[in-house]
């Protein structure tokens, strides 16, 4: 089975494989012919069990619809009756049934492009030198990385500072996508799992520049003012687009990019967020660096910096 490559999939970003450092070394025809193989086996047997995931985001809208209407009601008339307020709890959870189904279809999705797209993928190792891809992996929720106190997805996060002069690998870790619930609502998780620095790396499509050259390399061209004005052109352009892979917890919608009112002029590595649709809602997602915003382009536009 294909799966005893890897360690997980990232929607929208690639796959974290076992045997990183050692492919690269080698080359990974082989390994990527390997795991085509074995991924078309895995989805002959299971043709026709997964829906598109843009089919289920509009099933998740037009609950979301319903819901917002019932919620006008409940502002309006200050409650609701027995059958509503039931109509209305069934209708939330089957967003986050949705939800769940549209993070699994995404990560089909992305194992199925980059195993069986005509574009040959690559792998790069997930080393010191080339950390950034972490960074860039951070924000989808991963299926594969079911949080050990409530079993929820996970999704890769990095500390807040370095424990030392620079972010390591140890600064990175898995955090439970219910930790953005918020305080003393159930369901709230703090679980985390720490991020393994083993021979890992990332498998992802070929042609995408971020991803072939190393962390220093990446933060000297981000810095300079013509990659900052192309990427504040770029996420400008993006403003009010969703971002499928980062869902709200609380009603299952893709998150849409935001440009914050408050930042700092001049520092447009801080000027973008992900935030929840749904009327009332105040989930929000930050991106934090450059990595991120070129991952997030990437995903949305196809091209991300350094395109």
């Amino acid at each position: 089975m294909f799966l005893k490559f890897l360690d997980s999939i990232l929607p929208g970003s690639g796959a974290i494989i076992k045997t990183a450092v050692r492919a690269v070394q080698r080359g990974v025809a082989s390994l990527v012919q390997s795991l085509r193989d074995d991924w078309a086996k895995a989805t002959s047997s299971q043709r026709g069990t997964s829906r598109p995931s843009e089919e289920i985001r509009h099933d998740i809208e037009e609950i979301d619809g319903e819901i917002t209407d019932l919620e006008k009601k409940l502002r309006r008339d200050g409650q609701l009756n027995r059958s509503n307020k039931e109509e209305l709890e069934e209708l939330r959870r089957q967003a986050m049934d949705l939800a769940e189904e549209h993070q699994q279809a995404r990560s089909e999705e992305t194992t199925s492009e980059i195993l069986q797209e005509k574009t040959e993928a690559s792998a790069t190792s997930l080393s010191q030198d080339y950390l950034h891809i972490l960074d860039w992996s951070r924000g989808p929720a991963v299926r594969m990385k079911p949080c050990p106190k409530c079993r929820a997805p996970m999704h890769l996060n990095r500390r807040n500072q370095p424990q030392n002069a620079i972010f390591t690998i140890k600064d990175y870790f898995w955090a439970c996508t219910n930790f953005y619930i918020p305080e003393g609502t159930p369901g709230r998780c703090k679980g985390t799992l720490p991020f393994s620095d083993q021979d890992f790396g990332l498998l992802h499509k070929a042609g995408i520049p971020e991803l072939e050259i190393n962390r220093d390399h990446f933060t000297l061209i981000t810095s300079q003012k013509p990659a900052l004005k192309v990427i504040e052109r770029r996420m400008s352009q993006a403003i009010g687009a969703q971002d499928i892979d980062v869902n709200c917890p609380i009603h299952g919608l893709p998150l849409v990019l935001q440009e914050k009112q408050t930042a700092e002029e001049g520092n447009v590595l801080d000027y973008y967020y992900l935030r929840c649709p749904h009327i009332g809602c105040g989930q929000t997602r930050k991106l934090k660096d450059a990595a991120q915003l070129a991952s997030f382009l990437t995903r949305i536009t196809g091209e991300g910096i350094l395109s």
